[in-house]
């Protein structure tokens, strides 16, 4: 039988910013801060090298991913392979090169950090799905935000958007009316 998935639930923004907070705070959290900085997957972030950063232009080439079994490797698609500009807010995370690439301490440090910061479990790529629903929320064009996380459309659709709590009317009303309007989470 096909395993089931566990449900996506994206961390608020306030929660969202939290984390990246915290773990920017923390260089051994640093990749865990890009991935909440960038939506980058967790082997994506351990895969970089110093070459892979440019400070002066913020761009940072993801080329390779860590796996726990496989060691590296080129990312998972050809799109994978990509170029993406990190906020500023996530630059801090970019302190080359980190001082652990094991998988397995990494997730310890990220199940210790949630209870820490008052923050319900969720798994850490649970980050990658906040940071494209978030990005889609506020307006990005959905075909951008799929460039920037190295898939496709659809499968940013079927996999990565999530309700974010934006109530529609609102949005609606500000279509409708050209002028925009902000409303409260939707219940």
């Amino acid at each position: 039988p096909k395993a089931v998935d566990a449900p996506i639930d994206p961390f608020t923004r306030s929660e969202w910013r939290t984390i990246l907070d915290a773990c920017l705070a923390d260089r051994k959290l640093h990749p865990v801060a890009l991935c909440a900085a960038t939506g980058c997957r967790i082997g994506e972030a351990l895969g970089l090298q110093v070459g892979d950063y440019s400070p002066a232009t913020g761009m940072l080439s993801i080329q390779r991913t860590v796996t726990r079994k496989r060691g590296t490797n080129p990312p998972k698609s050809r799109r994978g392979v990509r170029t993406i500009a990190v906020p500023p807010e996530g630059r801090g995370a970019l302190s080359l090169p980190y001082d652990t690439t094991r998988y397995r301490t990494i997730h310890s440090r990220w199940q210790a950090l949630l209870p820490r910061l008052g923050i319900r479990y969720r798994g850490l790529h649970q980050l990658r799905h906040t940071c494209f629903s978030h990005l889609v929320a506020a307006g990005t064009p959905v075909a951008d935000v799929a460039k920037w996380a190295g898939d496709s459309v659809d499968l940013l659709v079927r996999g990565y958007l999530h309700p974010v709590g934006v109530a529609g009317a609102g949005a609606l009303s500000g279509l409708l009316t050209g002028e925009p309007k902000q409303e409260g989470r939707a219940k």
